[in-house]
């Protein structure tokens, strides 16, 4: 009979657990998607379940993003932007978290498409531009990349993400001159900004300044935890194995 109690008060607080995981807000379920990416996909599907409609699957697909799954999510997010058409801020701002999500599985085609459709909505919008100018350096195509990115500094002069990533494709298209021009005005704006240090080793190496490189490839592996460091770090290590040539 005990043994019979402890099983029955089991299910009944297994009950009340599942009952407290449908979260009361997408607040709270964002919130859960940074701490626990799995325990908040279960919450989001609870809260689908229980009629939590276009904020759970918002919430489900920022879990499957931090789940690694971000193909997944961006099928969510082009839904939630077809249902919010009447919404011209909601519809853009799913197109957008698509085209990240699409970027993130390596669809760059499918980024592009989505990045496509907000920009329609808002076409003076600079983060948008920027978007669209890194997934079409994705698929290699610089000049379309820096049209976009010209444009967005044309709307926000101090961008300096804009200008690193227009150097970086300046530099793919072999003109540095304009490269090393953004990234002088990126570091103005920004000094010690690791991506423009870590893109400016990368101009110097083109040039073949061999020391110039190395010096702001070892900038940007100093600032320990960001994804430049980690780049610039695998530069030097190339750079010491081929014998620093």
């Amino acid at each position: 009979m005990v043994s019979a109690m402890l099983v029955l008060a089991a299910l009944a607080a297994g009950a009340a657990s599942a009952a407290a995981k449908v979260p009361r807000s997408y607040a709270e379920c964002a919130s859960l998607v940074a701490a626990d990416p799995e325990r908040a996909l279960a919450a989001a599907d609870a809260w689908l379940a229980a009629s939590g409609g276009g904020m759970a699957e918002r919430c489900r697909a920022g879990a499957l993003v931090a789940l690694s799954r971000p193909a997944d999510a961006a099928v969510i997010y082009e839904r939630l932007a077809a249902g919010a058409a009447a919404r011209p801020p909601a519809e853009a701002d799913f197109y957008a978290l698509a085209a990240t999500a699409w970027r993130l599985a390596g669809e760059a085609e499918a980024a592009l498409g989505a990045i496509d459709r907000a920009i329609a909505i808002y076409p003076a919008d600079a983060a948008l531009r920027i978007d669209r100018a890194e997934a079409n350096a994705a698929l290699g195509r610089f000049a379309d990349a820096i049209e976009d990115l010209s444009r967005a500094l044309d709307l926000d002069s101090g961008n300096v993400d804009a200008l690193t990533l227009r150097a970086s494709a300046w530099r793919q298209t072999s003109a540095l001159r304009e490269a090393e021009a953004d990234l002088d005005r990126a570091l103005t704006l920004s000094p010690g900004h690791g991506e423009a240090l870590l893109e400016r080793g990368n101009v110097k190496r083109a040039r073949g300044d061999i020391a110039g490189a190395r010096a702001d490839w070892q900038a940007a592996a100093n600032q320990s935890g960001t994804a430049a460091a980690a780049v610039a770090r695998d530069n030097l290590a190339r750079l010491d194995a081929e014998g620093g040539r």
